[in-house]
This record gives C-alpha cells, sequence and structure tokens, in this order.
C-alpha cells in the first residue's frame, strides 16, 4: 500500500498496518489498487485527473471524500477500509473488495474530479454520470459533460454552486442557509426541494423542472427575493434575454427519464435528439441531409446499445446508417 501510494504520514502506516491486519487478502487488493493507479496515469498522463493516492488516504484517515457512478456501473460501496480507494474512482467494492474491483482495474470509463478544502469542481465526460454528496448532506446527480463547482462553505453563510450542463439536486433545506444554483444566466433557489437544472453553453436558455418542494427562478443579477417560483411539476425556461416561460402539470416520468438510464423525446427536433446521443453516448452522429436536423420527431430508449439507438433513429427518419468506430453517419 506504501508502495502504491506514497505520502503517508506516520499515522497513514498505523492505519494502514490495522487495514492490513484485519484483511485477510489485503496483498492482492494493494496489488489492484496499484493497477488502478497505473491505469490512471496512462489514461490521464503524467498528471492524472482522479488524484486516486490522496483521495485514498484522506478515506483511510477517515476524511470525507464524493460519491461517484459512471453509466452503466452504480455504486453500492460497503466494504469498511476498501471503500476509500472506491470512492476515488468510482466503482462498485463488495465486501470480499476484489471481484468487482479487478473488473475496474481493466476499464478506463470513470468521471473526472478534483477538490480540495478551499474548492471542489466536479467533472463528467461524454458518456458519464456522476452522483456527489455535498458537505452539507445534499446529493447532485450530474448528467454526462456536466461541471459542478463551488467554493468552501463558512458556518451561517449562503450556500451556492456553479453548475455548467445537467444537474439534479436533492437538497438539505436550512432556511437560515439558503442553497442557490448558479446557471448561465440564471439563478436557482430551493425552497425545500428536488429539481434539476439544464444549462449547456450552446443552449439558447436555462431549464428548471420541479420534482417536489419549490424552487425560485431568476436572472441571476436580480435580487434575490425577486425570483418566480416554481412548484412540484413545473418547468420554467429562462433565456438570454431574460424572459420567463412556466409550464406545468408535467409528466416527471418522462421529463426526469434519464435518472433511469432512459431518453425520453416528445416532439422534439433531431438536432436535440442527436446532441443528446452524442453527449450520454460518447459518439459522433452526421446527417447527410441538413434539413432532416429541424424536424420533430417523439422517441424513446431505454439500455439499449448504441448500434441499436442509432438503427431506431434511422428507421424512424427513412435513413441509412454508415459506421466507423465511434462516427456515424445517416444518408
Amino acid at each position: 500500500m506504501r508502495r502504491s501510494f506514497g505520502g503517508e504520514t506516520s499515522m497513514d502506516a498505523d492505519i494502514i498496518a490495522a487495514w492490513r491486519k484485519e484483511t485477510p487478502n489485503h496483498d492482492r487488493i494493494e496489488a489492484l489498487l496499484q493497477r488502478i493507479s497505473l491505469r490512471s496515469e496512462v489514461i490521464y498522463g503524467s498528471s492524472p485527473q482522479i488524484d486516486v493516492k490522496r483521495n485514498v488516504m484522506m478515506r483511510l484517515r477517515g476524511e470525507r471524500t464524493t460519491k461517484a457512478t459512471a453509466i452503466g456501473f452504480p455504486l453500492r460501496i460497503r466494504s469498511r477500509y476498501l471503500v476509500s480507494a472506491a470512492l476515488a474512482v468510482g466503482v462498485c467494492v463488495s465486501i470480499a473488495g476484489v471481484s468487482l474491483l479487478e473488473k475496474y482495474a481493466g476499464s478506463g470509463s470513470y468521471a473526472a474530479y478534483s477538490d480540495n478544502s478551499l474548492s471542489n469542481e466536479y467533472v463528467t465526460k461524454r458518456g458519464e454520470t456522476a452522483q456527489i454528496e455535498l458537505t452539507d448532506g445534499s446529493i447532485v446527480t450530474l448528467g454526462p459533460e456536466s461541471k459542478l463547482q463551488y467554493s468552501r462553505w463558512e458556518s451561517g453563510s449562503l450556500r451556492s454552486v456553479n453548475l455548467e450542463g445537467q444537474g439534479y439536486f436533492k437538497i438539505v433545506h436550512n432556511p437560515s442557509r439558503p442553497f442557490v444554483v448558479y446557471t448561465g444566466n440564471a439563478a436557482v433557489q430551493e425552497l425545500g426541494t428536488e429539481f434539476e437544472v439544464v444549462s449547456f453553453p450552446e443552449d439558447s436558455s436555462v431549464r428548471v423542472i420541479v420534482k417536489n418542494g419549490r424552487v425560485a427562478l431568476r436572472q441571476k443579477t436580480s435580487d434575490i427575493s425577486s425570483g418566480t417560483v416554481l412548484s412540484s411539476r413545473d418547468a420554467g425556461e429562462l433565456n438570454r434575454a431574460g424572459l420567463l416561460t412556466v409550464r406545468s402539470g408535467l409528466d416527471l416520468q418522462e421529463e426526469l427519464s434519464w435518472l433511469d438510464r432512459r431518453l425520453v423525446f416528445k416532439s422534439v427536433q433531431v438536432k436535440q435528439v442527436i446532441n443528446t446521443l452524442e453527449r450520454w453516448h460518447d459518439i459522433k452522429i452526421e446527417v447527410a441531409d441538413v434539413n432532416v436536423m429541424d424536424q420533430l420527431i417523439t422517441v424513446e430508449f431505454s439500455h439499449q446499445p448504441i448500434s441499436e439507438v442509432v438503427e431506431q433513429l434511422a428507421v424512424l427518419l427513412n435513413l441509412q446508417v454508415e459506421s466507423v468506430a465511434n462516427r456515424v453517419r445517416l444518408y
């Protein structure tokens, strides 16, 4: 373990010694952790985005780190000590702590994180999601190609985060410490709730969907008390000009289907469907006829391989498919 991670203090050495004593197969686990460390360097170069060594040592010391998930690899961490490494790289580990770790040690698909005591940044790449537990116990689920940033919250201060992309928030309500999501030109303040925020750089508006409770949606530069209140099953869209539109009575199972690994589109432009598929499957889809991109379609994809997804889309659009590696052409 010391050879694998380096930089341990004398306290770390005592903790590791205790872990070894309680873990009969520690030699095998340490070898796997070494493979993970080396694998991260292969994927990310000499400075991997996931600081495996640092996060493992933090967990062994009893310090708080973050839970993470990769698409198709939901996490349920249970082992007392091995959870330290698992939480650092987003691996599901059983009580024995070996079988699924071995599976991960040979793979390269996981979300990338960096954090320190003053600021935190969580980033998902294409084809990844992440579940993050904030210091107040609130839970944020990030969609693919998204980023969450926040500075350390002082006691009694406003809780605020910055979002780029797609995030689902389950917030621990505290009236004396408001929670605000800043994204694009909008600010979303929770009023005791669960809600989704979507705001990618290329989007023309910020979209908010409320599952439970209420949120207040306003322009980022507006007074904190000026927001429009959205309730359960409401959706609010704030465009770049500051115009807000509200829809009510949403079907939440459809609107939030991505949380169940389903993608549901109802009367959506083809270009939006393709953008979403590219983000979720880390693939490039080209359409020969640009006029197709503005067509409205209704389609649902559920736990399907990308090859089946593309074929289904091609049939719907009456097009042929040409595939090379992770690039697809519809013509």
